[in-house]
């Protein structure tokens, strides 16, 4: 079912991509592209999360997120990262992304208003929610920091 829906959501981000794109632009570039749309939406649901179970188990994990790695950048983008690696390993050096016009033939451009809506917002809508909760409720609550 969880990987039903990444599908769709790659899916869908993959064809509005393409219908805003030119003519001539490489699948594996719009599939790159999409893949840079859909780590945000991993971003903010993951750190909103982790935040959130922070907070309910009283565990510093937001302060874990505001410190540098040794990489010299926060550790609160590699959320952010293992969101694109896990889109990449799955949908793009897998290929897949080349079957979905067979394995979901009845998302179209000409219905793609409908399913992005489905699929893309309403996905975003949530991971931002749970993002604003998670970075409020720290202070709030004064748990989880």
């Amino acid at each position: 079912m969880m990987t039903r829906l990444l599908d769709l959501m790659f899916y869908v981000g993959y064809l509005r991509v393409k219908k805003n794109e030119n003519r001539h632009t490489s699948p594996t570039l719009l599939a790159h592209i999409t893949l840079l749309g859909m780590g945000i939406h991993g971003f903010l649901f993951f750190t909103g999360f982790f935040c959130l179970i922070g907070v309910v188990l009283d565990l510093p994990l937001f302060s874990l997120f505001m410190i540098g790695s040794t990489f010299g950048i926060p550790i609160l983008f590699v959320n952010y990262l293992l969101t694109m690696i896990a889109y990449y390993f799955y949908s793009i050096r897998s290929k897949r992304f080349l079957k979905y016009p067979q394995m979901y033939p009845e998302i179209n451009n000409k219905n793609l208003d409908k399913y992005d809506q489905k699929y893309l917002l309403t996905p975003a809508v949530i991971a931002m929610l749970i993002f604003f909760a998670g970075m409020f409720l720290p202070f709030l609550l004064h748990r989880g920091v």
